[in-house]
């Protein structure tokens, strides 16, 4: 990927954030997005699918590092943790919107990154996990996202 594009797509995420905080995601059009981010439609189209694709591929960013062996679930992880809880305010703003499952949607693509959603057995301990980690997560929202990263991390643990 380009440079330009690599802009292009940052602009987007932070220009959807913004808006996210002034209205409902739902009212956010892409027109308006595009002149916030100040990208034509053409730009947007060229890097994403949709609004929902530009959460979802924020968050696979986001998380990427942590991310290095999909073979094995990191979600017992501390770094995980810390890095949902650093995404705090995110993570309200998508909630309040009633768009938290977005959340899930970037970290199963990001644990299936190649993959398609196909059915099969060695799949159901990872979805396990993602499904888990995502019910916590929620929780915790729903609580006010009081916890810290050490918290979450051990109730995650139990």
């Amino acid at each position: 990927m380009n440079s330009v594009n690599i802009a292009v797509k940052e602009y987007i995420t932070r220009a959807l954030s913004l808006l996210m905080q002034k209205k409902p995601y739902s009212k956010i059009t892409i027109s308006e997005l595009t002149e916030k981010a100040g990208v034509c439609r053409n730009s947007f189209y060229r890097n994403f699918d949709s609004l929902e694709d530009v959460v979802i591929q924020s968050f696979g960013k986001e998380f990427k590092t942590i991310f290095t062996d999909r073979n094995s679930v990191i979600f017992e992880s501390l770094e995980f943790w810390e890095k949902v809880v650093e995404l705090r305010s995110r993570l309200i703003t998508l909630y309040d919107a009633k768009q938290s499952h977005l959340f899930y949607d970037g970290i199963y693509a990001l644990v299936f990154a190649d993959a398609p959603r196909k059915k099969g057995e060695d799949r159901f301990p990872l979805v396990h996990e993602i499904g888990a980690m995502y019910g916590l997560v929620d929780e915790w929202l729903k609580e006010g996202a009081v916890l810290d990263a050490s918290a979450l991390l051990e109730r995650y643990k139990n």
